[in-house]
């Protein structure tokens, strides 16, 4: 049963700033589930589930502290009651382990217990600890190797790790980490009859004049068992409506999933929700619920590809927990997930990738959500997830993609995009970047053996953990026994995407075409192994900000395949003569650019490679010539 209690309060902000921080978190390297148990009976706070997901330390042995902070709305209504157990995760076996309990995080212990020797896994000791009024700081300290223990949610106020020179910094607020394996069990003779907060309620993306559906998830927090409860909320400046849900029979801890119709609105723009549990049992509720969250009211809406641009390498013994990252997210959600794996350093390579290395990555593996600078994660399951359920919201700009090869023999590709906005712009900044994937890669010999520093026959940190078969591999996996999936053979024209590729004005509604070849050349260069494994992935860049607002993904289709539909730009050609470029057919605009984007003259050009842009009302098309 997962129990992170969602809460909107922030404790006091720490004495001193945010001080230097040394500590490094990794995903995967205990890809375990322990479930904590306690017979005591009561109410369990806290931030985190079950799952140890993350593993922080310092690279080496040493003491550190970790905790949480339960402020006091959360606590008022188990004043006078007694905390009777503090249950914590560990990633390693500890020594001098203690748990404490702070209204300060540089004051002195309100309580403390040594534990001595803990293990790895979920640890429970016993307490006895009366509840005041004021907040908590509640937390474990020991000596070990890269002990500390995270959940896979991210929640305000759910971790707090103390620096090596003693001051504290807040690592949920300012690096986004997730919460400490960390819970308290609360008990006694005053506890509330009623008690329930709302855990979870995300942002809401409707249209105009469509009716939505408000969801949440709630949590009993009393000893008694719901048989019902009311929720009242309001949108924007609206009355308050409320709603009684009924028939359900929830025991200590037990949560509830609630969805409540609410009529359409009429006006696109952003309102706020608020949200309240005002009785539980037909009793005042004595948890503060109030809960607040947007509905974001578009004209238009579009579904939202979610993607994650991976750095991986043959050589990289712990790029297996990528390979196994993005393996199940593409399982999860093969219809809004697209993975694209850069590789670097090895057989696999694709050279005009390399600024997503140099941009994003330290090191191997990583990965990079819709290229946002604050969404660089490890690629293992629980941060990939974490991440796209954050990105995977509705956006207003859509674009979709068609690719095929150009003939039979299947050595070039034509691509059209079609971008359609939601809104009207001047000065619009947007490309479109497209990326050919070659999936399900099976090489041959050396060069395509992958190394795994989950083997069990390795002997290393991370060997015979659990890592998606891999640990039941050898240290130095055979190509035989090795498939590549989502591997970017190419970027075109280069990882910023194409210059003028959507117009500067767009208009709310339209749609806009853009078409691109993959000539002989390139196709050629992108070292594909398997033609009938071909995807195209098209992106829509954000060229302000650099970043993927949405993209879009298809298989490259035979030419002229019967039954396949496409829809194809006119096949304007274009051919050089005696330095001046010409088009056959009728066109609205021509622009010549240099390799470097430069753009120049129609004619007097010298000998070299040149690309030509061609408009006709909303279409674009994009062509490269060669003048001699």
């Amino acid at each position: 049963m997962k129990r992170n209690i969602l809460i909107v309060f922030l404790c006091f902000l720490l004495n001193g700033g945010i001080c230097a921080q040394p500590f490094r978190a990794v995903s995967g390297q205990v890809n375990q589930s322990v479930v904590s148990t306690s017979k005591r009976g009561g109410v369990v706070l806290g931030y985190c589930n079950d799952v140890l997901a993350m593993q922080v330390g310092l690279g080496g042995e040493a003491e550190i502290a970790a905790a949480i902070c339960i402020p006091s709305q959360m606590l008022e209504p188990y004043i006078g009651n007694q905390i009777k157990a503090i249950r914590f995760g560990l990633f390693s076996n500890t020594k001098q382990t203690s748990v404490f309990i702070k209204k300060d995080l540089y004051g002195e212990n309100v309580a403390e217990k040594m534990v001595g020797t803990a293990n790895i896994g979920w640890n429970e000791v016993d307490m006895d600890y009366t509840i005041e009024k004021g907040d908590l700081y509640i937390g474990h300290k020991s000596l070990g190797t890269d002990q500390i223990a995270l959940s896979d949610n991210h929640v305000e106020n759910g971790l707090f790790l103390q620096n090596p020179d003693g001051s504290w910094s807040d690592y949920a607020r300012v690096n986004g980490w997730n919460a400490l394996c960390l819970e308290i069990v609360i008990n006694g003779e005053n506890m509330p009859a009623s008690a329930m907060a709302i855990v979870t309620i995300d942002d809401i993306y409707t249209q105009v004049n469509k009716d939505f559906v408000i969801s949440g998830v709630v949590e009993n927090l009393a000893t008694s068992v719901v048989n019902e409860y009311e929720i009242n909320y309001w949108v924007g400046d609206q009355p308050v409506i409320a709603q009684k849900v009924q028939n359900v029979s929830l025991a200590t801890n037990q949560r509830d999933t609630f969805e409540i119709n609410v009529p359409a609105l009429d006006k696109a723009e952003e309102y706020n929700l608020n949200i309240y549990i005002p009785k539980v049992n037909g009793i005042a509720n004595s948890y503060n619920s109030d809960f607040e969250s947007i509905v974001h009211c578009k004209e238009y809406l579009f579904p939202r590809k979610v993607v994650v641009e991976e750095g991986s390498g043959t050589w990289c013994q712990y790029c297996v927990r990528g390979i196994v990252g993005m393996r199940e997210m593409r399982k999860r959600y093969p219809d809004t997930f697209i993975g694209i794996v850069s590789h670097k350093n090895d057989v696999m390579e694709a050279s005009s990738y390399s600024a997503l290395h140099s941009k994003f990555f330290e090191g191997l593996p990583s990965a990079v959500v819709n290229r946002k600078s604050d969404l660089v994660i490890d690629p293992g399951f629980e941060n990939l997830e974490e991440a796209y359920k954050k990105e995977n919201v509705p956006v207003d700009m859509g674009i979709e993609v068609e690719a095929k090869f150009t003939d039979a023999s299947k050595n070039a590709i034509s691509i059209v995009t079609t971008t359609t906005f939601g809104f009207s712009q001047d000065g619009a900044s947007y490309r479109v970047a497209l990326v050919l994937l070659e999936d399900s890669v099976k090489g041959t010999g050396k060069a395509y053996e992958q190394l795994n520093a989950y083997s069990k026959e390795w002997g290393g940190s991370a060997a015979g953990l659990e890592m998606g078969g891999f640990e039941d591999l050898p240290y130095h996996v055979p190509a035989e026994k090795m498939v590549y999936e989502h591997v970017a053979r190419g970027i075109y024209k280069s990882f910023m995407g194409n210059l003028n590729s959507i117009p500067s004005t767009v208009e709310k509604g339209e749609s806009y075409k853009f078409s691109y070849e993959i000539d002989k050349t390139a196709f050629k260069n992108a070292n594909v192994l398997d033609k009938d494994k071909l995807e195209v992935v098209a992106l829509l860049l954000d060229n302000s900000t650099g970043e993927i607002v949405n993209a879009n993904k298809i298989k490259v289709k035979d030419y002229n395949a019967v039954g396949v539909k496409h829809t194809e730009v006119p096949k304007w050609k274009v051919y050089s003569n005696d330095g001046c470029i010409y088009v056959d057919n009728t066109y609205d605009e021509l622009h010549v650019f240099t390799l470097n984007g430069i753009e120049t003259n129609v004619c007097n050009l010298p000998t070299g490679i040149y690309f030509v842009k061609i408009v006709s009302g909303n279409e674009i098309a994009i062509r490269k010539v060669a003048v001699d």
